[in-house]
């Protein structure tokens, strides 16, 4: 989880909980899914969503931040990306 959060931030640049915009954590995991080496799918990015959401509402419960920043910042149907058809084992 937390290298999830250090890698969101990095990319987004945010060096302060004021910096945490959910504009900018959406483009970078538009762009990590669009990449042409290696992109992600829409569930792993959601992954990342879910635990960058987690922090953000940490800091704002320690009252490290006034608000939840990405209080407003959404998942994504993964079922509309499925790279691997999963079946149960016989």
């Amino acid at each position: 989880t937390l290298n999830r959060v250090r890698a969101v931030i990095d990319a987004t640049g945010a060096r302060t909980p004021a910096d945490l915009d959910p504009g900018k954590v959406s483009r970078v995991l538009a762009d990590w899914r669009s990449r042409e080496t290696e992109p992600l799918c829409t569930q792993t990015t959601n992954h990342y969503v879910r635990c960058v959401k987690a922090f953000s509402r940490w800091l704002w419960t320690e009252m490290r931040s006034p608000d939840d920043a990405l209080r407003s910042l959404k998942t994504l149907n993964a079922r509309a990306d499925r790279r691997r058809a999963r079946r149960p084992l016989s």
